[in-house]
């Protein structure tokens, strides 16, 4: 599977699953272009700041509201994004003591 970079025609998609799945209280009481807007806004500063996150910055802040102690990702190693310690960089630690596991059901 190949995942690329958002892009400024994806907001309104973006915008309706942020809607949808209801963890982000700043697209609950607006309509479909407004959030759309409000996408295309987040879209274009990462693209002027590629080093951040903003996606990041909102889910930690929506945690945060929530009253969330910490909040937890998966990265795969073999991703670029591990490779250059993006998360590291944006203040996340590894928690190496805890081990992840999958029971693949298709098998």
């Amino acid at each position: 599977m190949q995942i690329r970079q958002a892009q400024l025609p994806d907001a309104p998609g973006i915008a309706a699953l942020l809607q949808g799945i209801g963890w982000f209280k700043a697209y609950e009481n607006r309509t479909p272009e407004q959030n759309a807007e409000a996408v295309r806004a987040l879209l274009a500063g990462a693209e002027a700041a590629p080093e951040r996150s903003l996606l990041l910055d909102a889910a930690t802040e929506a945690a945060r509201q929530r009253g969330c102690s910490r909040i937890w990702l998966v990265n795969n190693r073999e991703r670029p994004s591990y490779a250059r310690g993006f998360y590291p960089q944006q203040g996340w630690t590894e928690q190496a003591e805890m081990a992840r596991f999958v029971l693949p059901l298709n098998t």
